[in-house]
């Protein structure tokens, strides 16, 4: 199906678009696209990181030599959307897919929002997928295309990223990483472009989080809830190791909000919350921007001021859990 696209609108350069502060995944995906791209001889491809990508990222770019820009849009007839549920994800850049100045592509395993579908050329997404180099690499099969072992083990690498270690993988999963140890990928050097350790700011933020931590209880499920000025997702990600079943903490700093989400599956299955489509959504709303993700993690971008938006955060997600659990009766 991209083949047929791009062999349809022949561009000449394609602008591979990550997303903001952009995870191992994300980066991951969009090297393989290129390679695939350019290999294929279907367009060059450049890979575009507005405003950069996460501290990990750059050590997994690191690791295999991935080349990236925070520009370069201009020169583009295309461009496709990787990893990136919402044009808001963009920053600046995604100015120009509004006003519809580019052609976009989406290529995506969450669950994206509907106005950045209705305004793209082709969507390949699939939500049941835990991570989009295994989107990535079904793109790869579907064209016959080789795969060398350096873009193997990248997928690999982003997999492994947004599976926790393959915690959080399905069965899909695991065949698609049977299939890229097969084609020469090394778990072995993915798990090292992966391993790093948590920096004093990001120790600190965690801590900071802890201590400004609202606890509620709907039923038996445990909501933890928090601001912090910066990596809220890791925030997040420490409450529910730390046991709570839904964690939201807000961040953001000068008019800016930002919200990150994650829960565990038991949630998850108790409820039938998908966090991107039933929380990440609305709450972008709520905040003049947009959100997005998937079922157990999700993200949120827009203005105002995050530690006032906190209490009207709670009282919405507190109420959609307490609905959710009563249509379970």
């Amino acid at each position: 199906m991209l083949e047929e696209e791009l062999r349809k609108l022949k561009p000449k350069r394609v602008a591979l678009l990550i997303h903001l502060n952009a995870d191992p995944d994300a980066l991951c995906a969009a090297y393989a696209l290129k390679r695939l791209l350019e290999s294929s001889k279907l367009a060059k491809a450049r890979i575009i990181a507005p405003e950069g990508v996460s501290k990990l990222s750059k050590q997994v770019a690191d690791e295999f030599r991935i080349r990236f820009y925070d520009s370069g849009l201009n020169s583009c007839a295309l461009a496709i959307l990787v990893d990136t549920a919402t044009l808001e994800q963009l920053g600046d850049l995604g100015g120009m897919l509004v006003r519809g100045e580019l052609p976009y592509v989406m290529i995506d395993h969450h669950t994206p929002h509907p106005k950045t579908v209705s305004s793209a050329t082709l969507c390949l997404i699939d939500s049941s997928l835990t991570s989009s180099c295994e989107l990535v690499y079904r793109i790869y099969a579907e064209m016959g295309a080789k795969l060398t072992s350096k873009v193997a083990t990248a997928l690999l690498t982003g997999i492994l990223y947004d599976t926790r270690g393959l915690l959080h993988a399905n069965d899909n999963t695991i065949e698609v990483v049977y299939e890229l140890i097969r084609a020469g990928g090394s778990l072995k050097r993915a798990r090292s472009a992966l391993r790093v350790e948590v920096d004093f700011s990001e120790r600190v933020a965690r801590l900071k989080a802890a201590q400004r931590l609202e606890l509620s209880r709907v039923d038996d499920l445990l909501l933890a809830f928090s601001h912090v000025s910066s990596y809220e997702a890791s925030a997040a990600r420490s409450f529910i190791a730390l046991g709570a079943d839904l964690a939201v903490v807000v961040g953001g700093k000068e008019g800016e909000v930002r919200i990150s989400l994650r829960c565990s599956e038991a949630f998850r299955r108790k409820t039938g919350i998908h966090l991107g489509r039933d929380l990440a959504e609305k709450l972008g709303e709520m905040v003049g921007g947009m959100g997005g993700g998937h079922a157990t993690a999700a993200g949120v971008n827009g203005v105002g001021d995050p530690e006032s938006f906190l209490p009207k955060c709670r009282e919405f997600v507190e109420e959609v859990v307490k609905s959710s659990l009563l249509e379970k009766e």
